[in-house]
């Protein structure tokens, strides 16, 4: 039998092709694969791809997270060779232990195991350069009993939000952190005695309940920032939905919530960024980029006869309540009828630490440049906005229009 650890490496992929991001991981540490099994899915600039096991064993190591990006040539994962997919011998042994175990429960058919020796539950590794992380959030309760993977703790560090599983089915005995607390890598987060009563139907709808807790983490935004940053928010009344991340992969951070609450941030956008990856990363860097090259400009003469009539039947009813419609007014008002039935035009291209990110809001904001006059004679380019312009009827948006002309 081979003996060592083997490194599961980045994979060439063309000649052009440098670099790529780790999409989804298909296997956790501890798991046992045969080679050629899938382990993980990663993504280039040219093509998605699985990355398969060079040879049959367990994984004991998982070096990189999900969105990071890796060097061609550089390690993803270590597997130790061995048996590969569940060897009839372990089969065999587990079915002894089985058995062993009915004999030691004095053949109990109800579920309930023996009682099994306390297992302190850590926390886990996650990178070479992670050497901490922070309690978001518990999802069981000192006596809650869990099976195997069930998640007993989330945990943020400055790479990754995790969640922590119970490493085997038994009850939770303490709890040994409290939310917010800093937790090194390796320090115990709870005890569980191992083999006690797996969770009944009682406890898991239990479970069910504590997992919706989540959800609403998600919808709200807390999910998705720092500890200290959900602490000021709420300590400002600061609803975390509306705060434009600049942490890693869009995380709130405590500036990000002060220049909110100050009303200096950047304008609110609902949902979460999406990072770009493989082509349309390397298309919307190219749009980008194009941005700061001169370009060639074409003109083209198109009919108007249709907008041209219809303003002018506008405006002769429209003379009589003191109101002109421009064509301005019309362009304007088709241009926000526009991103409220197709939102995909409302997107913003947003670069954060470095990689692109795509936010898709359902507000339609309208940016109309007016050119203004200084103090000293000179001339500038205004863009007030019109914000919240698909809720408006054309009455209230033509208002707004010429109120926020006429103040600037």
């Amino acid at each position: 039998m081979t003996t060592g650890t083997t490194q599961i490496e980045m994979p060439a992929m063309g000649e052009s092709v440098t670099e790529g991001t780790v999409l989804e991981w298909h296997v956790a540490e501890g798991d046992t694969v045969s080679e050629g099994e899938t382990i993980v899915e990663v993504s280039t600039d040219k093509v998605d791809a699985e990355v398969p096991a060079p040879v049959s064993g367990t994984i004991t190591k998982i070096l990189k997270q999900a969105d990071e990006d890796v060097q061609v040539g550089e390690a993803l994962a270590e597997i130790e060779p061995g048996e590969g997919g569940g060897s009839i011998d372990g089969a065999a042994s587990a079915g002894s232990d089985a058995g062993e175990a009915s004999t030691d429960g004095e053949g109990s058919t109800d579920g309930e195991g023996p009682q099994g020796a306390e297992v302190e539950i850590a926390m886990p590794e996650m990178g070479e350069s992670v050497t901490e992380g922070t309690i978001l959030e518990y999802r069981v309760a000192v006596g809650d009993s869990v099976s195997e993977g069930d998640t007993i703790v989330e945990v943020s560090t400055d790479k990754v939000d995790a969640e922590v599983p119970a490493p085997a089915a038994g009850r939770i005995t303490e709890l040994l952190k409290s939310e917010d607390d800093t937790v090194q890598i390796g320090e115990g987060l709870a005890k569980m005695q191992a083999g006690a009563t797996p969770a009944t139907a009682d406890s898991a709808g239990n479970g069910a309940a504590a997992a919706e807790s989540p959800v609403t983490s998600e919808v709200d935004g807390s999910g998705r920032a720092t500890p200290l940053a959900r602490r000021i928010a709420a300590d400002k009344g600061l609803p975390l939905g509306g705060v434009k991340g600049s942490g890693e992969s869009g995380k709130v951070t405590k500036g990000d919530v002060l220049a909110a609450a100050e009303g200096n941030g950047d304008a609110p956008i609902s949902g979460e960024l999406k990072r770009l990856k493989g082509p349309a990363a390397m298309l919307a860097k190219a749009m980008e980029e194009s941005r700061s090259i001169p370009t060639a400009t074409s003109f083209r003469t198109l009919p108007v006869d249709t907008i041209w009539a219809k303003r002018k039947a506008l405006n002769t009813v429209l003379v009589e309540r003191g109101m002109k419609v421009s064509f301005t007014h019309l362009i304007a008002w088709a241009i926000v009828k526009a991103g409220k039935q197709w939102p995909v035009m409302s997107r913003t291209y947003v670069e954060q630490d470095g990689k692109p990110h795509v936010a898709e809001t359902e507000q339609v904001s309208l940016g109309i440049a007016v050119d203004v006059e200084k103090k000293d004679g000179s001339r500038a380019l205004m863009v007030p906005t019109i914000k919240g312009a698909e809720a408006l009827d054309f009455k209230a948006f033509h208002t707004y229009y010429e109120d926020l002309i006429r103040r600037t």
